[in-house]
């Protein structure tokens, strides 16, 4: 189905490799304005069309994509899955747990925590694994 594009504005990269636009658009088929992500390899050809009209500055500046919410966002959701990890295995430090599998838990554990002091955290985290 073809859209046809009253206006758009306010243009924003939404990552480094500037190959996608978030926009507001309004288009004669609906009667409020919509958010919208444009691509160059969109599958609609309207949404190549508003990619490239908001790349020749057609719908005003675009604004750079925010890279430290990014930053922050990603952080957020490596400590989510590490925590998710501690959490999985708090059970082998209970008291009535034994010594040789609380013992094996230990040094995993501490690598789990000390994922955030990582050089590469967060875009390249190594996970730890548990030794046999």
């Amino acid at each position: 189905m073809k859209k046809t594009i009253q206006y758009a504005k306010n243009p924003k990269f939404v990552n480094l490799e500037k190959n996608a636009i978030d926009l507001i658009v309004k288009f004669d088929e609906f009667e409020e304005e919509l958010p919208f992500t444009a691509t160059p390899y969109d599958e609609m050809s309207y949404g190549v069309d508003l990619y490239n009209r908001a790349l020749s500055g057609e719908f005003g500046q675009i604004e750079e994509f925010d890279n430290s919410k990014y930053q922050e966002i990603l952080k957020a959701k490596v400590r989510l899955q590490r925590n998710q990890l501690l959490f999985s295995t708090d059970w082998t430090q209970m008291p009535d747990v034994p010594e040789s599998i609380k013992n094996k838990y230990i040094l995993y554990r501490q690598k789990l925590r000390d994922i955030p002091q990582q050089e590469s955290f967060p875009e390249n985290v190594i996970w730890p694994e548990l030794e046999s």
